[in-house]
């Protein structure tokens, strides 16, 4: 079960970033932007002039009949004009297999590539009025960003990156690096606040980008787990408490109690009952067993 759970995970995956000869597929149309950024990527990494034909348009050549222009057919094209055509083609397909089979029948009436593109953006991107709303939610989203319960911190910077993202697509481009820099530090819980107050105390933390300051969060963030797994490591007091290590783990391991006697001699009473005697000048250990009451 495992197994096919990651193979479909795999396979989704592949469909929604692409392939190196299949387009990335919008998924949901409410990932239109990022699907938009993505698929102008792979076009452009096709070939160019996809691209060019999606941005600019194309234009079938035409030959004069009969003292009017006429659509030249692709048997009669010219070479170069053959080759073009192709491209327009394959841009168009590429956009066409790129969409849901729940929108796909919604854009049949547009034949070349720029106004199925054209169509696509009006009604996903939106006009000017829907610009301007969605700029206006995200503007709030911005100002009031905080952590969430529960989140772990690289669950914080996803977020935080990914509102960066979709602020960019919109052109929102009125906040410093600074005022980024101080809301994702500002919007770390409280058990950050000392770090973060050393981060903004740095020289340098003016001119700091926000992948700068998202790495030193996560280097003192594997610092601390570092320190933490330390504490389950076999720790040795013998070491350093005047003992030798060997009898320092006996110690540990068989004594019940150990104290100091009247005469400075460490006393150790043990799970049976033997209690040794040994002098603080370093002399020899004595035995003795005694009866512990009930």
């Amino acid at each position: 079960m495992s197994n096919m759970s990651t193979l479909n995970e795999l396979l989704k995956m592949e469909h929604e970033v692409g392939t190196t000869n299949k387009p990335p597929k919008m998924m949901k149309v409410e990932n239109y932007l990022t699907w938009k950024d993505r698929f102008q990527s792979f076009i452009e990494h096709q070939d160019t002039r996809m691209w060019i034909c999606i941005e600019d348009g194309y234009t079938n050549p035409t030959h004069d009949f009969e003292g009017r222009p006429r659509r030249t057919a692709y048997v009669n094209m010219q070479e170069a004009d053959k080759k073009i055509y192709e491209v327009e083609k394959r841009a168009l397909a590429a956009i066409k297999m790129s969409l849901p089979d729940s929108i796909k029948c919604t854009f049949k009436k547009y034949t070349n590539s720029k106004d199925m593109w054209d169509a696509l953006e009006k009604r996903y991107q939106g006009n000017a009025d829907v610009k301007k709303n969605k700029v206006d939610l995200l503007k709030k989203q911005f100002a009031f960003f905080k952590y969430m319960k529960h989140e772990s911190l690289e669950d914080i910077i996803t977020r935080y990156f990914h509102l960066m993202s979709e602020m960019e697509n919109y052109e929102i481009d009125c906040y410093s690096d600074i005022e980024k820099n101080d809301k994702l530090l500002n919007a770390l819980p409280t058990k950050w606040d000392i770090y973060t107050l050393m981060i903004k105390g740095e020289a340098d933390y003016e001119t700091n980008e926000l992948e700068e300051v998202v790495g030193k969060l996560r280097a003192y963030e594997l610092s601390v787990k570092k320190k933490d797994t330390g504490y389950d490591q076999v720790q040795d007091p013998g070491i350093y408490n005047g003992l030798t290590s060997s009898s320092s783990h006996k110690a540990s391991s068989d004594s019940a109690i150990v104290f100091l006697s009247c005469d400075n001699e460490q006393v150790t009473v043990n799970e049976d009952g033997d209690v040794c005697f040994v002098a603080a000048s370093g002399g020899s250990i004595g035995t003795k067993r005694t009866s512990t009451s009930k």
